[in-house]
């Protein structure tokens, strides 16, 4: 419960808030943790493609650590 996630992946501003994560310039390490449930893309509250389409976005950056939770939390 101490952790807080950067933003809960059915927010309005999720697309906001990874473009200003792409456009960060900064020496120490950020973290952008994106957090839900695949059963809710299924309830209809984000679609499959919106999730898709910003997962495209983050996508192939060299300098973007890719983690598990176990990676990156602990």
């Amino acid at each position: 419960m101490r952790f807080k996630p950067t933003v809960y992946y059915i927010e309005d501003c999720l697309e906001d808030v990874v473009d200003r994560f792409l456009a960060l310039e900064s020496d120490s390490p950020a973290l952008l943790y994106i957090w839900g449930h695949s059963y809710e893309m299924d309830a209809e509250y984000i679609s499959w493609e919106k999730f898709e389409s910003i997962c495209k976005k983050l996508s192939g950056h060299s300098d973007i650590f890719y983690g598990t939770n176990k990676e990156v939390l602990l």
